[in-house]
């Protein structure tokens, strides 16, 4: 397990080494599709809808219904665990509802193929 701080960072650093992969990797790659530029990578979460802090302490009921969002992440934009964006309470509440949580890297590697 990690620290709230901690999965923010290493979330920042995955998003950060996708757009510079080539300044960061002994190989190098290109962008899916065909291309020399980093799309946002998108960041699947499925999120039980009661959850977090509340449902912790006791003062809700636990509710087993699920939601799903997706966002588009970048350097600038770490979407819902961005700091520049949302209170560290909101993110703490963020992870504790996490049920998944999926990032997707589109990088084909010129000796190996797609990845």
């Amino acid at each position: 397990m990690y620290t709230p701080n901690a999965s923010i960072d290493a979330i920042q650093r995955a998003v950060t080494n996708y757009y510079h992969v080539n300044n960061v990797s002994l190989d190098t790659f290109q962008y899916v599709p065909h291309s020399t530029t980093a799309s946002p990578v998108p960041l699947a979460v499925t999120k039980y809808r009661a959850g977090g802090p509340k449902f912790w302490a006791g003062d809700v009921e636990f509710n087993s219904a699920l939601e799903s969002h997706v966002w588009l992440l970048s350097p600038d934009n770490l979407g819902p665990v961005d700091p520049s964006r949302y209170s560290h309470s909101d993110i703490v509440s963020f992870f504790s509802s996490v049920q998944t949580m999926t990032a997707y890297y589109a990088l084909q590697s010129y000796q190996l193929g797609p990845l």
